[in-house]
């Protein structure tokens, strides 16, 4: 690999066959929004692309966003000139139709997922992390017609920067590249809401499946527990009969903070689920690598397996922020090293931050996981009342919701109060669904059946009024 500086941005080059590909990395994405202003990126680049009017392929994700271009030499230093030169005086003309014919479901978030709203390892980030960084991921994003043309000028000076920025290269940088760019500073992860997780845990929510997450030190060992963790559970899974495809997950928070865990779905059309034992599996094989019940022969595997990536892009990354989510050639290669104690041993470390998420009402046993519950009371405020469906009524669920001045609150059947703050609550419509978000709890409840639910929404700012990808 080569390096170079063109302009203030790191060059990462190294000479491959064919046509010349560029991707110009910003350390801006999902991570450096708030939970006000989540697709800010996205509708950046689509602005940019907007205004360059040549093909470029653009992309955003939880840590960063990049353009990517190829072709000749000459036609791809042009094409990288005129992305840095809209980002450096973004034209904003063009923003009511951008944002009008805009898709926020277009978004890429390294998520292999239809609906973060539902997923687990949506709602594990926003459990474990809060309303902030990648947190932010289950969230719907706001309507991009919102966004004033102050904050789209204030997300790109701090964010689409030369000091924020690297360039990689399939072959040496094209002659008279310039990379006009304004000066910044490279940006950090935003810290999470919430303090690490130290007991291990349980909790139901509304997801369509399973999940598991713990927290872990960046490195091979972390990517040692969590590939094996991946294989051994899609086999155990498989030899119950159950259908499921699941994704692994390695999900930086920081320098010194890895999310890792495994998310499940069940095949659609099947009936072989069982989310109760997809859930005691996951535990399960975790609590095995922990005791070390794992061999040399079992991490020779995973390095080949994981190196299919493009290396180049990946030490671009490397290069530009203290964080990544695509493992190194040296962080590949050093899983091979490791020793089985060794990867027993960070399994051992991090089995205490363990949570699983299970559908509701899911009996699920874990043995040595706590059941955790959102904050609940039994004081029921004044208020008007909606009731489910008469069908639901008749079926026994005597729940209902009462709007509060301060507030909506779920009372269940018991007198189990969870109450949903104005400040903290979020109505995301998918479908004919309608969810209530707590920012707070990170937790997502379905009222679709009170009757005049669809109303929820009027009494928040319209920043709070999500429409979420069907």
């Amino acid at each position: 690999m080569q390096r170079d500086e063109i302009d203030g941005v790191t060059v990462v080059w190294h000479p491959a066959p064919g046509q010349l590909s560029a991707t110009l990395t910003f350390g801006c994405g999902l991570r450096d929004e708030d939970v006000d202003r989540i697709g800010l990126t996205h509708l950046v680049q689509l602005l940019v692309t907007d205004a360059v009017g040549v093909p470029v392929d653009s992309m955003a994700s939880t840590i960063d966003s990049h353009f990517a271009v190829a072709g000749p030499p000459e036609s791809v230093a042009q094409r990288l000139a005129a992305v840095c030169e809209a980002l450096t005086k973004l034209p904003l003309d063009a923003l009511d139709d951008v944002a009008t014919s805009a898709d926020p479901g277009d978004r890429f978030l390294d998520l292999d997922i239809d609906d973060a709203t539902r997923d687990p390892w949506g709602s594990l980030l926003a459990h474990r992390l809060g309303p902030a960084g990648l947190g932010l991921v289950r969230w719907a994003p706001v309507a991009y017609q919102q966004f004033s043309k102050d904050e789209i000028r204030a997300h790109v000076a701090r964010g689409f920067t030369a000091g924020n920025a690297v360039l990689a290269l399939s072959g040496p940088p094209p002659d008279g590249l310039r990379l006009p760019l304004p000066s910044g500073p490279r940006t950090s992860a935003t810290p999470s809401a919430l303090p690490a997780v130290t007991t291990p845990s349980w909790y139901a929510d509304e997801v369509v499946a399973p999940g598991m997450a713990l927290t872990a030190t960046p490195g091979p060992e972390a990517l040692a527990v969590v590939s094996l963790l991946d294989a051994r559970v899609s086999s155990a899974l498989r030899a119950h009969g159950l259908d499921y495809w699941q994704t692994c997950w390695y999900s930086p928070v920081d320098a010194n903070r890895v999310e890792i865990g495994l998310s499940l779905h069940a095949v659609k059309g099947r009936r072989k689920a069982d989310s109760a034992y997809a859930a005691a599996t996951l535990w399960r094989e975790l609590r095995r690598l922990a005791r070390g019940d794992l061999t040399a022969d079992d991490l020779r595997p995973i390095a080949d397996g994981r190196a299919r990536y493009d290396d180049l892009e990946r030490t671009a990354k490397a290069a530009l922020f203290d964080v990544t989510d695509e493992p190194t050639s040296d962080q590949l290669a050093a899983i091979a090293t490791l020793s089985p104690t060794a990867v027993a041993t960070a399994a051992v470390g991090w089995l205490r931050s363990a949570t699983v998420v299970v559908p509701p009402g899911v009996a699920a046993e874990l043995d040595g996981l706590t059941e955790t519950r959102c904050p609940t009371s039994e004081v029921v405020p004044s208020g008007e009342v909606m009731r489910p469906s008469r069908w639901r009524r008749w079926r026994g669920d005597d729940d209902r919701l009462v709007v509060a001045p301060d507030g909506f609150h779920v009372v269940s059947a018991d007198g189990r109060v969870h109450s949903f703050p104005l400040a903290d609550t979020m109505v995301i419509e998918r479908g004919e669904e309608l969810l209530l978000g707590n920012l707070r709890h990170g937790c997502v409840v379905d009222v679709s059946a009170y009757a005049g639910a669809e109303l929820l929404g009027d009494l928040l700012p319209a920043r709070r009024r999500r429409r979420a990808a069907d």
